[in-house]
């Protein structure tokens, strides 16, 4: 931040035509966006220097009660009038590292809520647009994203430094464009995302990753399955993940639909001279489960296709090494 030059403060001519520019019902934000404060704008940079000029004017260039018209009550209204830089003299456009993206991503969406984006904890919010936009075909192809996914998305997920959660939110941003905005099918899972923890986040990723592989493999190998047939019906095992732990978040995504049944369990594995206690999970997937998965992926439209369709990987999150959809399936990719 530039120092403040005590000898520069707003003239009274530039404070009493700022005022009186704004009524009543002018936003926080606005107050510094005319040119009349280009003088004066690149000295007032935040509220504490703001607060410094009143002082200097209170102690050095004000030796009557009014300053040429302009007096002490009116000018500490305006200096409480200030927003923080982050806000101030920022344009929607402007997004700390993905202003085109971000443009290109969200549309006129971008618009209506570029105010609230410029609060939002601008690492988090980035990391959000910028893997979104990784996630969408065609930038250019016209569409926009829906205002409520995506207020709803940026205002919950900017502050996660978690890449599931990151990997999650994008994909939901990105599910929701439309070439009108007005598709919000993406709400519920926002609804559902916002309710889970990281941790159980990549216990939903970890199930369905393992799935999407097992049917993977079964495609590949000419057999025929039904997605809506899978509901309930069809077990995955796999490793990864603290059985303790993961008791509670199985629940969880119990709860939510996101699973049908679960049990967590141990196995003694032998092999040639040594023994070890193979921990595990298992759980049965649902359509819900299902649907967040390809959401998360930007793939809603194809759901159906889970298993037939890549439907893409999870940065560096790794999947589990070990899974089936038996126990000896388990066994059989065990070290």
């Amino acid at each position: 931040m530039r120092s403040f030059r005590s000898a520069v403060i707003p003239s009274p001519a530039i404070m009493a035509a700022a005022w009186s520019s704004q009524d009543d019902s002018s936003e926080p934000g606005n107050v510094l966006q005319g040119e009349v404060f280009a003088d004066w704008e690149e000295d007032v940079e935040d509220k504490q220097t703001g607060r410094r000029a009143l002082r200097l004017c209170r102690r050095r260039q004000r030796p009557q009660a009014v300053l040429n018209g302009f007096d002490e009550r009116q000018a500490g209204r305006f200096l409480r009038r200030m927003v923080d830089p982050v806000t101030t003299g920022a344009t929607a456009g402007a997004l700390v590292g993905g202003g085109w993206v971000a443009k290109k991503l969200l549309g006129p969406t971008l618009e209506t809520i570029g105010d609230d984006l410029q609060k939002l904890y601008a690492a988090g919010r980035d990391r959000i647009v910028n893997r979104a936009a990784e996630k969408v075909d065609d930038l250019d192809d016209g569409k926009c994203a829906n205002l409520r996914v995506a207020r709803d998305v940026l205002w919950n997920g900017a502050f996660s430094e978690s890449e599931v959660c990151t990997e999650y939110y994008s994909g939901l941003l990105a599910a929701s464009r439309s070439a009108d905005g007005l598709d919000d099918e993406a709400a519920p899972f926002v609804d559902v995302v916002k309710s889970l923890a990281s941790r159980q986040l990549k216990l939903h990723y970890s199930i369905y990753r393992s799935l999407e592989r097992i049917l993977e493999q079964a495609h590949a190998n000419g057999e025929t399955f039904d997605v809506s047939a899978i509901h309930g019906r069809m077990d995955v095992f796999f490793t990864g993940h603290d059985p303790h732990k993961s008791a509670l978040d199985l629940q969880v995504l119990l709860r939510n639909g996101l699973i049908a049944e679960f049990a967590t369990d141990s196995k003694m594995i032998t092999r040639k001279d040594r023994e070890w206690v193979l921990l595990f999970c298992k759980a049965r997937p649902t359509m819900f489960g299902i649907s967040l998965y390809a959401a998360a992926h930007n793939q809603l439209e194809w759901w159906q296709a889970f298993g037939l369709r890549h439907f893409g990987e999870f940065g560096d999150i790794e999947p589990p090494k070990i899974y089936g959809q038996t126990m000896e399936e388990l066994l059989d990719r065990a070290p």
